[in-house]
């Protein structure tokens, strides 16, 4: 896991628990999914100006799977989806939204992140992790327009 500074403490303790059930997050990041979404959280976004510390939902990749963080008052949300039943990501980068369109079987989510940095590497390591388990298992995600670059949408 990433070093704990980094993470607020309502998200730590959901991080441990991640571990202790061998769910070792790759990589955490603030984001909105859009089944969290709010006017105060979008505005924050499109704007970039997330203070880690008010941050109330992440998107957290372990080796296995997807995960959606939604901090509550009393326990955080936790919404997970394994690797294997996720059939495509794609990063859209429109004018103040940065948004990532996870596809989990005939249904989508998309996720808007604070930081167009963030998203972009969070793009590229799951579909890296997504790429390299279905080379492994002959499945059928293709590559996307755009894999190979290491460019991010800056025009």
């Amino acid at each position: 896991m990433s070093q704990s500074g980094e993470h607020p403490k309502k998200l730590l303790k959901t991080l441990r628990k991640l571990e202790e059930g061998g769910e070792v997050p790759v990589m955490v990041v603030p984001a909105i999914p859009g089944s969290y979404r709010d006017e105060k959280s979008m505005a924050l976004a499109r704007i970039g100006m997330a203070d880690k510390k008010d941050t109330s939902s992440w998107l957290v990749l372990t080796e296995k799977s997807l995960i959606f963080v939604k901090a509550g008052l009393l326990r955080n949300r936790v919404q997970s989806f394994p690797l294997e039943s996720i059939s495509g990501v794609e990063y859209v980068d429109e004018f103040h939204t940065n948004t990532l369109k996870v596809k989990i079987g005939e249904k989508a989510e998309n996720v808007v992140f604070y930081d167009e940095h963030q998203g972009i590497e969070f793009y590229k390591c799951i579909r890296h992790k997504l790429l390299k388990d279905e080379a492994a298992s002959g499945g059928p995600l293709s590559p996307q327009p755009g894999d190979e670059a290491e460019g991010s949408g800056d025009g």
